[in-house]
């Protein structure tokens, strides 16, 4: 088993798989910052932290590399 946390960038309709950080619980609404191919991203939780069968996984996931700071908030409402 492995866990995952669903994210939804911006008003997309997909949701994006990743791997949550160790010490870190997330809750439906928490913004956080994610390790994408493109670099680092702003996303909203939307699956909370869960379990899965590791072969339900099809692809190696990015990490979340942290719930948002104020910072990371601000420079995201700058960029819109």
């Amino acid at each position: 088993m492995q866990k995952i946390v669903g994210i939804k960038f911006k008003n997309a309709c997909k949701t994006y798989y990743f791997s949550p950080a160790k010490n870190e619980r997330y809750k439906r609404g928490t913004v956080v910052i994610v390790e994408t191919s493109k670099g680092q991203e702003y996303g909203t939780v939307v699956i909370p932290e869960m379990e899965v069968e590791d072969k339900k996984i099809i692809s190696t996931l990015k990490p979340v590399l942290r719930i948002a700071t104020k910072d990371d908030i601000l420079h995201n409402e700058e960029n819109i």
